[in-house]
């Protein structure tokens, strides 16, 4: 999407009263043309949930998001606070992970305390821990490791964990 269609966009949405945008896909180059046009338009009331890892974007730009509240990871798997069901009645530990099949309703579970259950299973337990592991070394040194975790986790099935690299406070 080119920069001025982007402005087109926000602003028919501003004029019809959206308040809440969010942007799919985009690399750290978009994000950070559309963000300040957003930020602008928005009157600061802009958040940004990392997609990609914080380590592409500038510091400059980071410290800013961090200071002014406008940085927060929403992703329900990370943070295990979250359950998707599909259209066949599958657990799903995100929207975007179709293929992966945690249990099944009247199958694994009938009622909250079997479902319970089966979500603190070993099983389900160990399945998060491979899923949430770190797609670089350098990430677990990271000082913006709460509001990055890595990105999202279904980004390292195409991305090089090369990309990475550690954030030191100075």
């Amino acid at each position: 999407m080119s920069l001025d269609l982007a402005k087109k966009i926000l602003n028919v949405l501003v004029e019809i009263g959206i308040k809440h945008v969010i942007l799919i896909g985009g690399d750290n180059e978009t994000i950070l043309k559309i963000f300040p046009i957003l930020n602008e338009l928005y009157e600061g009331r802009v958040v940004l949930e990392p997609r990609l890892p914080l380590c592409v974007f500038p510091k400059d730009f980071l410290k800013k998001l961090i200071s002014e509240g406008q940085i927060q990871n929403m992703c329900h798997v990370q943070n295990r606070s979250g359950i998707v069901f599909d259209n066949d009645g599958y657990i799903l530990p995100c929207n975007s992970m179709v293929e992966v099949k945690m249990g099944k309703i009247g199958k694994d579970f009938s009622n909250g305390k079997e479902l319970l259950a089966l979500l603190n299973s070993d099983d389900i337990r160990s399945g998060y821990v491979e899923m949430l592991k770190y797609p670089s070394e350098e990430c677990t040194f990271c000082n913006l490791n709460d509001y990055c975790r890595g990105g999202c986790i279904v980004n390292w099935t195409v991305l090089d964990p090369e990309i990475c690299h550690r954030i030191v406070e100075e």
